[in-house]
């Protein structure tokens, strides 16, 4: 067992339960993934390895770009940057032509927590780049956010699509020295990748990496670019790509393919580095010393231990604060002197309060208010269809709710598997009406459902007990 196959780190964004599966038939220790602006796949990923006794290691790759412009209207004007070491607004007109070159100008840099607290520093930095870029398809962060930002935190600094890595790609050593050195006052440790694919334009790049390298003392890594597991699924993620950008010709690849981005073994990479990159410049003891860092890195990695506790939020009297807003719906409801409400309220109250969800449920009527107010659709935290409606089966098949079991596996609302991992049962003294459908089905539902439907050329939400024969239909909230 080659020492290096047990600690290889990849960027992968495939499949996670094949990725572990070889993982641990190749017996490796760590896993990281590096999502793109994303941290969306983090909490997959994390239980996953866990229960697989694997070392999860969580990253993100942001897109940095100092720059952002004020409209009026569609409007540009007025441009904002924010560098590691300088602030300012300008009026469009006052740009020079350089700064204007600039403006859309992007930068990939990758981020690896290395303990909680870097967890933590990461979501923040996402949470920053995400309110920042609503409506934007490419979100940005900038060096200003980043500065800010740095503890437990790995950067890597990769080629050639960093700053850095593209003033190395065009020789540009110093300009990308002092460039490197502002990350490196940023975060803990900086490193410029030497990424292994097998394609003949990456030769020329890794050497000016090796160079700048070896000129300036900067610790480099050996990396593998996967974008899909298996070497045969490459034309399917190339069809995919051509795809998402919406070439109608998928016969011509005109678009930058994923050649031999996939998950790599260390036996695979190597092959490739003494096919086409071994030379003098980059000599084993150059990839030797990459591997080295890649030790380096995962004997600094925390196993992270994240608290998955509920979170409550915490109100002053929260308990008589509720009894009092309850007692006053009551009132409001003119049932305040009728004894058989009173104590089914006390019971009720009596339920709340011992399951320790006073905080729980003021913290909810508190966000439903402002979304009642801010013109924010909710809907009403309640199951109500009966036993014997159908759900969807992981397998392709349906089966009614009650004969769901704890176990099996369901297709989501958002389209995707997921585990049932308990089971409710409520008993609710309701009436239920049947919907007939024109395509045959039969929906069972409470009265008071909400179901879209179109009248005189309007969509509108109405309670199941008030649809008519001949309504049509055009969304049933589940």
């Amino acid at each position: 067992m080659n020492f290096w196959e047990e600690l290889k780190i990849v960027w992968s964004n495939s499949f996670l339960e094949e990725i572990i599966s070889i993982l641990k038939e190749r017996k490796q220790t760590h896993y990281a993934v590096c999502n793109y602006n994303e941290t969306s796949g983090w909490i997959n990923q994390f239980f996953t390895c866990k229960k697989n006794d694997i070392v999860p290691i969580l990253g993100i790759k942001f897109v940095v770009n100092n720059y952002s412009t004020t409209l009026d209207g569609k409007q540009i004007i007025s441009v904002n940057y924010k560098g590691f070491d300088e602030e300012w607004t300008k009026p469009l007109e006052k740009l020079t032509d350089d700064e204007k070159c600039l403006i859309n100008i992007k930068y990939n840099i990758i981020l690896y927590a290395t303990s909680v607290e870097g967890f933590f520093t990461i979501i923040r930095l996402h949470n920053y780049m995400q309110l920042k870029n609503i409506g934007n398809a490419c979100p940005t962060i900038d060096e200003q956010e980043l500065k800010k930002y740095g503890k437990d935190v790995l950067c890597i600094l990769n080629t050639p699509l960093s700053e850095v890595g593209g003033y190395i790609f065009n020789e540009m050593f110093e300009k990308a020295y002092d460039k490197y050195n502002k990350y490196k006052s940023v975060f803990n440790e900086v490193y410029v990748d030497l990424p292994i694919m097998d394609e003949q334009d990456y030769v020329e790049i890794n050497n000016n990496v090796i160079k700048f390298s070896q000129k300036y003392n900067v610790p480099t890594i050996i990396s593998c670019n996967s974008h899909y597991i298996n070497k045969e699924d490459e034309d399917t993620y190339n069809i995919l790509k051509i795809i998402q950008k919406n070439k109608r010709n998928i016969t011509n690849y005109d678009i930058d393919t994923c050649n031999g981005m996939y998950y790599r073994s260390l036996d695979d990479m190597k092959e490739v580095y003494e096919r086409l990159y071994k030379s003098e410049i980059f000599t084993d003891e150059v990839w030797n010393d990459g591997l080295q860092n890649v030790h380096n890195i995962l004997s600094d990695i925390q196993t992270l231990e994240l608290d998955t506790s509920p979170k409550m939020p915490s109100i002053e009297n929260a308990q008589a604060i509720m009894r009092e807003k309850a007692f006053e719906g009551l009132k409001n409801l003119k049932l305040a002197n009728k004894q058989n409400y009173i104590d089914r309220l006390e019971y009720e109250l009596d339920n709340v309060i011992r399951a320790g969800f006073s905080d729980y449920f003021l913290f909810l009527e508190d966000v439903c208010n402002w979304c009642h107010n801010n013109g924010v659709l909710i809907g009403p935290g309640r199951g109500c269809f009966t036993p014997f409606m159908r759900v969807l089966m992981g397998d392709g098949f349906y089966k009614f709710i009650a004969d769901v079991k704890k176990g099996d596996i369901v297709i989501s609302g958002d389209g995707n598997k997921r585990e049932v991992l308990e089971l409710f049962e409520y008993d609710i003294n309701e009436e239920i009406i049947d919907i007939e459908l024109d395509d045959g089905r039969i929906i069972s539902c409470t009265l008071e459902h909400k179901i879209k439907v179109l009248r005189n050329n309007k969509e509108e939400w109405i309670e199941a007990q008030n649809l008519v024969e001949g309504d049509d239909i055009v969304e049933i909230n589940l």
